[in-house]
């Protein structure tokens, strides 16, 4: 059993479908640039969020505002989960870094008896449902969540 796509797109209501980009270090002219060709937006306006951002990259949500379905941030969501859960699955880690609202509402969803959770009662079907769940401000070590995965039994898997 695995996050999939269709994980990312219940729970996080990202898009599947679009174009997957590219990341290299650019100076600030050359990233101007590329996002004038890439977005279709002014120089001026690109400049003056690159200045906002305080370097060659702008804020994700100024690149909502311009282009929410243009790319598979879904896509890009679930690899970079799957590259923190590789390192993660070594012995030797001791805890994972990196945005984990998906894997912890993944195992929210999946494994009802895993994971320190409440319901949100104002939760509505029309917002993500990772929004569903409020998570306690303490967490399980990696160490309770490897014991609970491996004491995990079919019939407690959703």
């Amino acid at each position: 059993m695995s996050i999939t796509i269709d994980d990312v797109s219940t729970l996080l209501h990202l898009p599947m479908m679009g174009q997957m980009c590219d990341l290299e270090e650019l100076e600030f002219e050359e990233a101007r640039t590329a996002l004038v060709q890439l977005i279709g937006v002014d120089g001026g306006t690109t400049g003056a969020e690159m200045e906002d951002a305080r370097g060659p990259k702008v804020r994700l949500s100024w690149l909502r505002e311009i282009y929410v379905q243009r790319y598979a941030w879904g896509v890009a969501a679930l690899a970079y989960l799957y590259d923190q859960l590789g390192d993660a699955s070594l012995a030797s880690t001791k805890q994972m870094a990196g945005y984990l609202t998906l894997f912890q509402s993944w195992i929210y969803e999946h494994f009802p008896g895993m994971g320190r959770r409440r319901l949100v009662t104002s939760y509505d079907d029309t917002t993500p449902r990772a929004m569903r769940w409020q998570s306690p401000r303490q967490s399980s070590t990696l160490a309770e969540i490897r014991s609970q995965l491996d004491a995990l039994t079919y019939s407690g898997v959703v």
